[in-house]
């Protein structure tokens, strides 16, 4: 309907700007006594139109661009009378072009629109979208929804009745074993009358654990919430494999067990929860009211939180909202659970809620006095103290208009910390340098790594644009001779590869100066070595002139002197040394 909207005024008004949020005044004023959701969410429902008004003009003008260029292109082909049916459908599903707006643009054109070929597409396309949604009905290679007549192991098919969740007050409790089913796996479905084990739900994952009875266990792996009741996704420590109903249930119906839920994990958890609390508080003080819920994952070993806000948080900020978190954890403030409250009075109390969540008469809100309120059906700490350290670990895009933000607490907020202190360490040790000089150090080195970098280009520079005066021919042998100042003996041996490079009947003769010092390099092309060229006599004798001595392979040698102020008049004897070689 927003597309729709922008399509016509644009086409139709002659409207070219932003507009749409404009009307927001007038709904909400019509409709905001019945609808109070328009009066609360006002600064998102404005910054949302805002935003899918001006994504929507971006794509749009790229798809007129798409449409404008076939339309081009028909005209010229006058057979060419009709658009195919999945190019229109291509035009609607990815620029939002409705398919009377295509219509009505060719037929400017004289074109008409394959309206067969169009829907033939659009059902295709539907039938995708369904077979990944009957897709994601499975879990583990199990289809999550279970025959509960079949679960309960009754005859007369009645279905287990609700289980009754004791989790939120232990992690442990004695109970009855009311259903059990084998699944796909050797692995069973087992409901409990009672149970400790959290069922995922509003983001949290579920719990791990054991349940327990004489002469069996079985590990809780996962839980479904399926009609109010718990089904605990288990593998057994006997061979369930091709078992029947009938034997399942001689050996675990009405069975006495003890239902354990992973403790640790489950603390690890409730870290999380809350901190996601926190965090969404501190969001909407740093940022604004507009700031909601819009997706979350509150696993064991870190939080995934996702949230309306149209662009990137600044370092600036991310470090302010989590002061913010870590303030009210260091704070100690107690945590409070307040159940079966009256859905109009947590409104009224200015209780966070998800947008477009469905609420009975009565809700659980979790209190942070003075600071965070929201309706919530998951596991807490008792205290924000038990949180420990809360630490951000990145701020991205999650979607169009929304920001994600994934974070660490207690132990995984610890070893982070350790993580980053071995980093740290291994950091100092390579750059020989304390961590707080860590920043510095690398300054330093980024400076050096510059200055290498412009030697090296103009030892490049050097050896590339070696002129012809530099190469003579000796007995039909090139000799090419460089001679380089402020240059070690690494870069000297760069210009001689570069020199000698590609060319078997090359010689080529490098000096390099540094410091007082003279670096010679020979380098010896396969032809030339079967002529007689020898690299490691030539530079023999060429070190002589600079006060020193060296030599090597008859391909490639080195040697070194200490007169610099001699290096030109070694230079010249190299052609009077090669042609005595070659003769």
């Amino acid at each position: 309907m927003i597309r729709r909207a922008v399509l016509k005024g644009d086409r139709a008004l002659g409207i070219g700007e932003v507009f749409l949020w404009k009307l927001y005044e007038g709904v909400a004023e019509a409709l905001g006594g019945v609808y109070d959701e328009l009066i609360s969410r006002r600064e998102v429902i404005v910054e949302t139109l805002k935003n899918e008004e001006e994504l929507f003009r971006g794509t749009l003008a790229k798809g007129i661009g798409e449409l404008s260029h076939y339309l081009k292109l028909a005209r010229r082909t006058p057979q060419a009378g009709t658009m195919p049916g999945p190019l229109a459908f291509q035009l609607y599903d990815t620029y939002g072009f409705p398919l009377e707006v295509t219509q009505e643009l060719c037929a400017e054109a004289g074109i008409e629109v394959d309206i067969d070929g169009f829907y033939e597409a659009l059902k295709e396309a539907q039938e995708r979208s369904r077979a990944a949604r009957g897709n994601a009905t499975v879990y583990g290679g199990v289809v999550v929804r279970f025959d509960l007549s079949v679960l309960s192991g009754q005859r007369d098919n009645a279905k287990p009745t609700p289980t009754r969740f004791v989790g939120y007050d232990a992690t442990e409790t004695q109970a009855t074993i009311v259903g059990a089913c084998p699944v796909e796996g050797g692995q069973l479905a087992v409901a409990l009358d009672q149970t400790p084990f959290y069922a995922e739900s509003g983001g949290e994952v579920s719990d791990t654990g054991v349940i327990e009875g004489e002469g069996f266990r079985l590990e809780v792996l996962d839980l479904i919430k399926q009609d109010g009741v718990y089904v605990h996704l288990a593998e057994p420590d006997f061979d369930a494999t091709g078992l029947t109903q009938e034997a399942l249930n001689q050996k675990l119906f009405r069975q006495a067990v003890t239902a354990r839920v992973d403790a640790p994990r489950r603390r690890r958890i409730t870290r999380n929860h809350t901190a996601t609390h926190l965090l969404h508080a501190a969001l909407r003080q740093v940022l604004g009211k507009h700031v909601t819920q819009a997706g979350s994952l509150v696993a064991p070993d870190h939080l995934r939180f996702d949230f309306t806000h149209s662009k990137g948080m600044t370092p600036d900020e991310l470090a302010e909202v989590e002061r913010l978190v870590n303030e009210r954890v260091l704070e100690a403030r107690p945590v409070q659970v307040h159940s079966d409250v009256p859905i109009a009075e947590a409104k009224k109390r200015g209780a966070m809620a998800l947008f477009g969540e469905k609420y009975g008469d009565t809700v659980r809100m979790i209190e942070v006095p003075g600071f965070s309120l929201e309706l919530c059906g998951g596991c807490h700490v008792r205290n924000t103290a038990e949180i420990g350290l809360f630490k951000v670990l990145h701020e991205s895009s999650a979607a169009s208009g929304v920001r994600r933000i994934e974070a660490v607490t207690g132990e995984g907020a610890y070893e982070w910390v350790r993580q980053m202190e071995s980093t740290l360490y291994e950091a100092s040790s390579k750059l020989k340098a304390q961590a707080a000089e860590l920043p510095s150090a690398i300054e330093r080195l980024q400076e050096q790594l510059r200055d290498e970098r412009k030697r090296l280009e103009r030892l490049r520079s050097q050896a590339s644009s070696a002129s012809t005066e530099n190469v003579v021919d000796v007995e039909g042998i090139e000799l090419a001779v460089e001679s380089l100042t402020d240059a070690d003996m690494q870069e000297t041996t760069l210009v001689a590869d570069r020199l000698a490079e590609g060319n078997p009947r090359r010689v080529a003769v490098v000096a390099g100066t540094s410091n007082g010092k003279v670096m010679l390099v020979a380098k010896v092309g396969e032809e030339a070595r079967s002529r007689g060229a020898h690299a490691g006599n030539l530079v023999r004798d060429l070190a002589k002139i600079v006060g020193g001595g060296g030599g090597g392979r008859p391909d490639f040698a080195t040697a070194g002197g200490k007169d610099p102020s001699r290096v030109n008049e070694a230079l010249s004897i190299a052609e009077a040394v090669l042609r005595k070689q070659v003769q």
